[in-house]
């Protein structure tokens, strides 16, 4: 309405489009964050089909066939275990920063799917379900920033260790 006030086409495009957009961006996000390709090569390249049936969403959408890209959708929301479980791979792995995503991503989930039961009508609308993906995208981009930070401390770690060690090779 406000972004394209004069094609309601793209306003429809748009309600299929963002969604796939934020897909593939949380699967690439994931890909890189918790480096499946080290962790879970097999689940690196499930992420990676599931990447391409977004792309193939898409299409399907700009080819005026929303339904179908919403079935595409909704599947790929299958996805979300798949990506605990690269991150509980990672975490058995001895991969600091793999805690603070399944935090994050739990967190993020428990609110989607507080809103869903809302929305079927299973649990009553209150102050918790009404807010709940709001407070889990809150409690997961504050949980996400602890793992960043957690990261680059991993790095600058490393970083100086390599460095002292070159320093002894050099002093022997």
């Amino acid at each position: 309405k406000y972004l394209w006030p004069m094609s309601g086409q793209m306003a429809i495009y748009a309600s299929s489009i963002v969604p796939i957009l934020s897909g593939i961006t949380t699967i690439a996000f994931t890909r890189v964050f918790i480096q499946t390709k080290r962790f879970t090569p097999f689940i690196d390249k499930l992420l990676t089909f599931f990447t391409g049936t977004y792309v193939v969403a898409i299409v399907i959408t700009l080819m005026g066939k929303g339904g179908y890209a919403q079935w595409i959708i909704n599947a790929n929301a299958a996805s979300a275990f798949i990506l605990l479980y690269a991150g509980y791979r990672a975490v058995k792995g001895g991969y600091r920063p793999a805690r603070f995503f399944m935090l994050a991503f739990v967190s993020f989930l428990t609110g989607v799917t507080l809103m869903a039961l809302k929305n079927f009508g299973i649990l009553a609308p209150n102050m918790i379900t009404n807010y709940a993906v709001t407070v889990g995208s809150g409690l997961e981009a504050t949980l996400l920033s602890f793992a960043l930070a957690d990261r680059i401390n991993t790095f600058k770690k490393e970083k100086e260790e390599s460095q002292q060690k070159a320093l002894e090779v050099m002093q022997e």
